[in-house]
């Protein structure tokens, strides 16, 4: 199969050269030194304020009778 005139693969084309660098030595390249020095840092966290807490009384105990107390206290005496 035969390609048409105007598509020639890039193969075929002659190919193009560049035009020659000026030959350049080689130089040091001096790059200027930064030093850093970090005295001190300080961090410091901050927290949020805690949600204020319900406070419960504490349950008080039911108050004994004497004679729920004399039973208690002498329990399987009686």
């Amino acid at each position: 199969m035969a390609l048409p005139s105007r598509l020639v693969p890039a193969a075929a084309e002659a190919p193009r050269s560049a035009p020659p660098l000026p030959a350049v030595e080689p130089q040091a390249i001096v790059e200027p030194v930064v030093n850093v020095t970090i005295g001190r840092v300080e961090v410091r966290a901050v927290m949020a304020p805690l949600p204020a807490r319900e406070r419960r009384k504490p349950a008080t105990p039911k108050a004994l009778s004497l004679e729920e107390y004399l039973e208690r206290r002498h329990g399987a005496r009686r």
